[in-house]
């Protein structure tokens, strides 16, 4: 299995993707490749994990993502014409994407430019759904608690179990 990283990782990011899918993929990181292996690994891959797609996966290299079969999408930036295009055209493709729609706080206005929610091939996460009075605070507080937790020895809390981990 390949997993492609579009964005820039350093050093100490690599490690942690290592540790969390290392033993399961092979992983590329499309900013170390030149252009021709980057062909190869967009091809291959059978996942792309991209951050910002506007500026790290161009339009014309959907049709290259032919063994691809998740797209994972942190943040909005792709033009999303080819993107519903192409998951229309390949049924087998999924895209899990946060930001599909143009956002009121920036534009002044709500819309969304392609029906992505009516795909059976898309999953959908609002990424602003915590957006919410307090949200901020009471995440900060529920980090701390837990780091307060591992400094005392003591075990965080709301761990994800052992058998739902990758190894």
């Amino acid at each position: 299995m390949i997993l492609a990283v579009t964005f820039e990782v350093k050093e100490a990011q690599r490690a942690i993707v290592s540790e969390a899918v290392g033993k399961v993929a092979d992983i590329c990181y499309l900013a170390d490749l030149g252009a021709a292996e980057r062909k190869d690994v967009l091809r291959c891959a059978d996942v792309l994990l991209a951050r910002n797609t506007a500026k790290e996966l161009r339009s014309e290299e959907l049709p290259l993502l032919q063994k691809t079969r998740l797209i994972q999408f942190l943040s909005a930036g792709l033009d999303y014409i080819p993107l519903h295009q192409h998951l229309r055209a390949k049924p087998r493709f999924t895209a899990c994407i946060d930001a599909w729609w143009v956002e009121p706080a920036r534009h002044g206005e709500f819309r969304m430019n392609r029906p992505f929610l009516e795909l059976p091939n898309v999953i959908a996460s609002p990424h602003n759904s915590a957006s919410v009075p307090m949200a901020s605070d009471v995440a900060l507080r529920c980090v701390l608690a837990n780091c307060r937790r591992a400094l005392m020895g003591e075990t965080p809390l709301h761990l994800v179990p052992p058998d739902e981990r990758v190894s």
